[in-house]
């Protein structure tokens, strides 16, 4: 839209993007992102939220400009990705703009995301993981274990959101399929949005996952149909590499 953008490649993925015109570089770039704003359809007030993979930290930029009331913890596995993020993606702007070296709104966090879960004691209202982004998911945060410490990290009535790229149906379904079966042994409802306005059940696409005990409703959600006989996802059984569509 005749905007300018500079992208976080990481190993051929795009990993993150930021607007680079001054009045632009809280804006989400990447129209999947704006689908984690799902979290305020909750029947609780969303107030301190987690995010797990940070990158060129978009989302949290988004969040702490746009609700100005709210918190949010992100961790990221590498902190040297958070020195880029400060130096070519505006985090050190941001950070200076709203004073959050005072007002802690944001908290980075340089952490495995499965062992800071493992490890945390802390409640949240939304945890949103955007690790799934890459050609290959991290194993350890799909499994009925790690998703055990993510209700564990959520208060009643909130919601666990996660972006899946796969397609509704058919061959490349697989992960999708599997982790929202995953999702469904923890937690009462698992809501499959598709990111894309005008989807085709069988195109690879990114997907936002929403897991909550709460009984909601979002517009656009997919009926995916889950039968008895599929995958769960466990530590001891993550076959991830034969589940990833094929054309990513």
């Amino acid at each position: 839209n005749d905007k300018n953008v500079r992208i976080l490649n990481i190993d051929s993925g795009f990993e993150s993007a930021t607007y680079t015109d001054d009045d632009m570089v809280n804006e989400l770039v990447f129209s999947y992102t704006k689908y984690y704003d799902l979290m305020f359809n909750a029947n609780i007030e969303i107030q301190n939220t987690l995010l797990i993979g940070g990158a060129g930290y978009s989302y949290p930029k988004y969040y702490i400009s746009h609700y100005l009331n709210k918190n949010i913890d992100v961790v990221e596995i590498d902190d040297k990705i958070t020195e880029i993020a400060k130096k070519y993606f505006y985090l050190n702007k941001l950070i200076e703009d709203y004073n959050l070296n005072e007002n802690k709104r944001l908290n980075l966090i340089h952490d495995d995301g499965r062992t800071y879960l493992n490890n945390n004691t802390k409640k949240y209202d939304a945890i949103l993981n955007d690790a799934f982004s890459g050609n290959t998911p991290a194993k350890t945060l799909t499994t009925f274990e790690h998703n055990m410490n993510i209700k564990k990290s959520l208060n009643d009535g909130g919601l666990y959101l996660t972006n899946i790229i796969s397609s509704l149906e058919g061959k490349n379904s697989k992960f999708l399929r599997a982790e929202v079966n995953t999702l469904k042994q923890i937690f009462k409802n698992v809501y499959v949005v598709p990111c894309t306005a005008e989807f085709q059940e069988d195109m690879i696409q990114n997907n936002m996952v929403i897991a909550t005990d709460s009984d909601l409703k979002f517009d656009g959600a997919y009926d995916l149909n889950i039968t008895e006989d599929e995958i769960i996802l466990t530590d001891d059984y993550c076959p991830i590499d034969t589940l990833i569509p094929e054309d990513i």
